[in-house]
């Protein structure tokens, strides 16, 4: 995709910390930036927990993808997401799973392979790619973010019991 914008993406040297809460939905243990399954709705859908040491990116007027940690010690559905951006600035959007190689919103780099197989659980956590421009400002440096699926987890059971040969 190709885009283009008339944001100046220059980096002040002053850094301000401010706190981002970050909650998934419930369609919405990994090491790294991943999220990882939790339990399993009533409906069958699989409730996403953020891991121990997630990432999430952050762009602002002048912030270019900072990246924010969440402060949570246990897997969660909810949590507080900590980092700074430029003196001033405010987020403006926020990804996830966190890439160094990210330096335009427009743009995040984020690969997925024609064929996904799912092994366990924690397979498809490598699929769970989230973003949003919908960012509350809750007063006080917090923000809330309102975070969508990029893309739709879905799994087959084929149950081949019975079936001759």
């Amino acid at each position: 995709m190709v885009s283009c914008s008339d944001i100046n993406e220059s980096i002040s040297p002053a850094q301000e910390q401010i706190s981002i809460n970050g909650t998934l939905d419930g369609f919405s243990a990994l090491t790294s930036t991943r999220t990882q399954v939790g339990s399993q709705a009533e409906d069958g859908a699989l409730l996403m927990e953020w891991s121990v040491g997630d990432l999430v990116g952050v762009f602002g007027g002048n912030t270019v993808n900072s990246s924010f940690t969440g402060n949570h010690t246990a897997p969660a559905s909810q949590t507080t997401f900590s980092g700074s951006m430029s003196s001033g600035d405010v987020p403006k959007y926020a990804y996830y799973p966190y890439s160094e190689q990210a330096v335009n919103y427009h743009a995040i780099p984020v690969t997925i392979p024609i064929e996904q197989a799912y092994v366990d659980v924690n397979s498809i956590s490598a699929y769970d790619v989230k973003a949003t421009d919908v960012i509350t400002d809750k007063g006080n440096g917090n923000y809330q973010l309102n975070m969508r699926q990029m893309v739709s987890l879905v799994r087959f059971e084929i149950s081949l019991t019975g079936v001759d040969g």
